[in-house]
């Protein structure tokens, strides 16, 4: 009955009668439409502008796109139908990976035989120079075993065992040279879970090398494996610039001229092999003047590098003036992608 009350109602008034009203309006408005001009000018312009940018950007891109693809199409279309190792010798190595790129983007996009066969016969010559490259270095490396790092350092699961076992026993043997010249300083505080999982490495410590181990409790309190520790309340710790716990330190009672040295070996928990192999590295070095992982003529260290200019030789010039230019395209890619970043996050 409604329904028919209302379908006889808009026959007798159509919508057009209510001239500017809601059905009749041209423009949407009520509570759930915007209104014309309700944005601000602002804003508009805003768009406007950051349009205008993107398109000149775009049509920019655009443009060198163009340029780059065809470029790109005359450059695989002008590769050789058919290679041949004389072709490949007049090449250099990275010129001849350029070349298979360039292949294998071409058959990419059209297989075809000939390319493949181009690309097997770039494959197997680069594969035979490889093996010359090889042997010729293992015949160098024979006759100057100086060079080899194989020599000091055996690849090799047995070379590595024998070398770790030498390791083991001369740090064993530097232990026990010092350990009645030096000992160690235990930073530790009472509550800190590290702290008390360091102690019993460091007993294990003591067993191992006969070295004395002083705990020094920075807060208050001793841990169960040093019940006599020292008392310390942080003097000690603050003066030597403790900034983490647990904290261990290598001290020498009587270095030089009757003065101590006092010097951090390591911040943290550490294992029993980190603390023993840190602890020789440092008595290596003050018997050797380096580490014994570095020849004395490779360490020298200074409190502010000495930077001199070198002069590049002629013959290297062309290559670093090469380089410089791939650097410079590179960068210049970079800026182009963060322009273009830029834009469309506005």
């Amino acid at each position: 009955m409604r329904k028919g009350l209302l379908f006889l109602f808009m026959l007798v008034f159509p919508v057009s009668s209510f001239g500017g009203g809601f059905f009749g309006s041209d423009k949407e408005t009520g509570w759930f439409w915007k209104k014309e001009g309700q944005e601000s000018q602002e804003k508009k312009e805003e768009a406007k502008k950051r349009e205008k940018r993107a398109k000149k950007f775009v049509h920019a891109e655009i443009k060198q796109s163009k340029e780059l693809k065809n470029k790109d199409a005359e450059l695989l279309a002008s590769l050789p139908v058919k290679l041949t190792e004389k072709d490949l010798e007049k090449l250099t190595p990275v010129q001849i990976g350029e070349l298979y790129s360039l292949y294998v983007e071409r058959a990419l996009y059209k297989p075809n035989v000939a390319d493949y066969e181009n690309i097997l016969l770039i494959q197997n010559y680069a594969m035979r120079k490889s093996v010359a490259y090889t042997v010729a270095l293992q015949k160098v490396l024979r006759e100057h075993p100086e060079w080899n790092p194989a020599v000091s350092h055996p690849p090799s699961t047995f070379g590595r065992r024998v070398d770790f076992l030498a390791k083991e026993e001369r740090i064993s043997q530097m232990l026990q040279k010092w350990k009645d010249r030096a000992g160690l300083y235990f930073f530790f505080q009472e509550g800190c879970t590290f702290c008390e999982a360091q102690a019993p490495i460091l007993k294990r410590f003591q067993r191992f090398s006969g070295w004395k181990v002083l705990a020094i409790s920075t807060t208050g309190g001793c841990l169960r494996e040093f019940p006599d520790c020292t008392q310390d309340y942080g003097r000690l710790a603050e003066k030597l610039g403790v900034p983490v716990f647990p904290a261990i330190f290598l001290v020498i009672p009587d270095f030089k001229d009757g003065k101590p040295l006092i010097q951090p070996v390591s911040y943290g928990l550490v294992t029993l092999d980190s603390l023993k192999r840190t602890v020789y590295e440092i008595l290596y070095t003050i018997e050797n003047g380096h580490p014994p992982e570095v020849e004395k003529k490779d360490w020298e260290l200074k409190e502010k590098p000495e930077i001199k200019e070198v002069s590049i030789p002629e013959k290297l010039e062309k290559i670093a003036s090469l380089l410089n230019k791939v650097r410079e395209k590179k960068k210049e890619q970079e800026i182009s992608q963060a322009i273009e970043n830029q834009l469309w996050s506005e």
